[in-house]
């Protein structure tokens, strides 16, 4: 009996909103950028990510819906951009702009002393470069995304082979990323008395769970981390930061979400704020727009899917569904940072929802054989962690 391929609901429009965008969105984007990059990756075309992005986007499309050699073209010319921040200016990469993910998969798949070295450059302590040593800081909310990319850089900087005297640091954000979660499911805040830390984002704690869940997948299976993802994927459904749909947020106050295109789906609200008791929506956070849009369901749907397949419980498959249903109908991509963070973990997403509903390895699931023989069989690359289509140039 052959097992019938399982994609995400809406797959097909999912690829045309992809294939429509991209062009306008990214690539012309990188083409002005490119080879005059700018220093400051957050007024980049690369913010979020733009390098993976567009290595997620090669292995989940074909050529025949989106031309691969076009794409790695892109591709190559997103990582330089980024490697040029981190090497060449010398740049300090604040915590919020430190994308170890593309740099190591070029690494991977590319062999490139220069995304190695860029990726190494991240953990070089220099004025400015805070997130490298967790005495550097400390726990307050307002540093969640920062901490959740100190844990990113530290995964992908060692599954790179990068030498690290320090591993003792990594495991530090971790605490730092798992009491973030604790306070904003408690509100008893670090430092309350600084109103930046009685708020809650839901993207950030998005990013902070996808940080948490690469570390368990790859480096060690904390039994914190499941528990405390639950706590958090619950608490979102129920305390205002899920929205079901963008059209018609008038209970809070905004007469409508600013973006949305098709009506009956759900978004998230940008920022909620901590009244003492209670969270409650921040309806000035965002003041040129009302404050429920889909742009950033793809930042916190992984983490429902991944509870789905830790836990076995359809109702976060239901939840993720919904979650990447809103964004296919009305998440905006027509720009480069609301295109890679649709992007930037929608492979993982794509490949764990396949998963969850009995889909298996083969030639266009290649994300799916877990071995190197099974990699291999499919017509994949084995990349000592996963199969991947780009070829490997390490082991």
């Amino acid at each position: 009996m052959i097992t019938p391929a399982v994609d995400p609901p809406l797959w097909d429009e999912f690829q045309t909103k992809i294939t429509s965008n991209i062009q306008a969105a990214l690539y012309s984007r990188i083409d002005n950028e490119f080879p005059n990059t700018p220093a400051n990756l957050a007024s980049s075309s690369t913010y979020y990510d733009g390098s993976r992005t567009l290595w997620n986007l090669f292995e989940l499309f074909d050529d025949a819906t989106l031309n691969l050699t076009v794409l790695e073209s892109y591709r190559t010319k997103a990582t330089e951009i980024i490697a040029r921040s981190y090497l060449e200016y010398q740049f300090p990469a604040s915590g919020y702009t430190r994308f170890p993910h593309g740099l190591y998969l070029d690494y991977i798949s590319s062999g490139s002393q220069r995304s190695y070295d860029a990726l190494a450059a991240l953990l070089v302590p220099r004025s400015g470069a805070n997130f490298i040593v967790p005495a550097s800081v400390d726990d307050e909310v307002r540093y969640s995304r920062d901490t959740a990319y100190a844990i990113q850089v530290y995964t992908w900087a060692d599954k790179m082979g990068i030498p690290n005297a320090h591993p003792e640091y990594q495991l530090g954000f971790v605490d730092y990323a798992l009491s973030h979660l604790s306070q904003w499911h408690s509100g008893n805040f670090t430092n309350p008395g600084n109103s930046n830390n009685q708020f809650k984002n839901p993207f950030m704690i998005g990013l902070t769970m996808a940080a948490l869940i690469e570390y368990y997948n790859f480096v060690h299976q904390d039994v914190r981390i499941p528990a405390a993802i639950k706590i958090a994927v619950d608490d979102m459904w129920v305390d205002g930061s899920w929205w079901p749909d963008v059209r018609n947020p008038e209970p809070t106050g905004d007469t409508s979400s600013y973006s949305f295109f098709s009506p009956g789906y759900g978004g998230f609200r940008y920022r909620l704020l901590w009244n003492g008791t209670a969270f409650v929506p921040d309806l000035n956070a965002l003041p040129s727009s009302p404050d429920v849009n889909a742009d950033d369901n793809m930042l916190i749907a992984g983490a429902y899917i991944w509870y789905y397949k830790h836990s076995g419980n359809l109702i976060y498959k239901t939840r993720a569904e919904d979650i990447w249903k809103g964004w296919v109908k009305n998440g905006f991509v027509g720009y480069d940072k609301q295109f890679n963070q649709g992007m930037r973990w929608t492979y993982d997403f794509v490949r764990w929802y396949r998963e969850g509903s009995g889909d298996v390895c083969g030639s266009s699931r290649l994300a799916l054989c877990h071995s190197s023989s099974s990699c291999s069989a499919a017509g994949g690359n084995w990349n000592g962690l996963f199969c991947q289509k780009h070829a490997v140039y390490m082991n």
